[in-house]
């Protein structure tokens, strides 16, 4: 059964409120930045709205799907990474089950401004933002 059109595109709009709320803060943050640091990748953290995040980000339901089969030292494990994307806004959810039955979820999102990546995380008690220029 295919895909609601309806539901995705509520999703993907609650990537696009996150991206008009965070877009002009990174796009500051860029401004003020050296180009050297954004070279080889200048990292800050932020108080940002983080309902509107987990809304676009953690609570979202996600689109499209990639999965990989792993073997790591201490066995095998399935990786699925689950992507939403719009514009230049991309958010991530990674889900890796291990063979001891071990589940780790972690997510991030990602927005291109004028050939600079921003990489939002949530930490603890604030976000951690990575920009990065290439």
């Amino acid at each position: 059964m295919p895909i609601d059109e309806s539901y995705k595109s509520k999703d993907l709009q609650k990537l696009l409120d996150f991206k008009a709320y965070v877009e002009p803060i990174v796009k500051e943050e860029i401004e003020n930045a050296d180009e050297d640091d954004l070279e080889f990748g200048y990292s800050f953290e932020k108080d940002l709205n983080e309902e509107l995040y987990v809304n676009a980000v953690e609570q979202n339901n996600y689109y499209d799907v990639k999965t990989e089969v792993l073997e790591h030292h201490d066995g095998v494990y399935l990786k699925s990474t689950f992507v939403n994307s719009i514009e230049n806004i991309t958010a991530e959810r990674y889900v890796n089950i291990r063979s001891n039955a071990k589940i780790e979820i972690s997510y991030r999102c990602f927005i291109d401004i004028d050939n600079i990546k921003a990489i939002i995380e949530k930490s603890k008690d604030t976000f951690k933002i990575t920009l990065k220029s290439g």
